[in-house]
């Protein structure tokens, strides 16, 4: 039971983190691609965490997701 529980809460905890951060890239820069919003919605918290800090003063989505220059 407490597993179910803690999977419900960590899945909860994603799918905010998933919000905010679409939130949060939305209202720096405008519509976001279909691949980055597709990106977004299947990572891991610690890739939301990690893009979560830069996405404050991004001015590119390249300065939250660095490899989109490596093509």
């Amino acid at each position: 039971m407490q597993a179910r529980i803690d999977r419900g809460a960590a899945e909860g905890e994603a799918r905010g983190l998933v919000r905010a951060l679409t939130r949060l890239l939305e209202n720096r820069l405008g519509w976001l691609p279909s691949p980055i919003r597709s990106r977004i919605t299947v990572a891991v918290p610690t890739e939301l965490d990690a893009w979560l800090t830069p996405s404050l003063d991004a001015q590119s989505l390249a300065d939250v997701f660095p490899d989109l220059d490596r093509g």
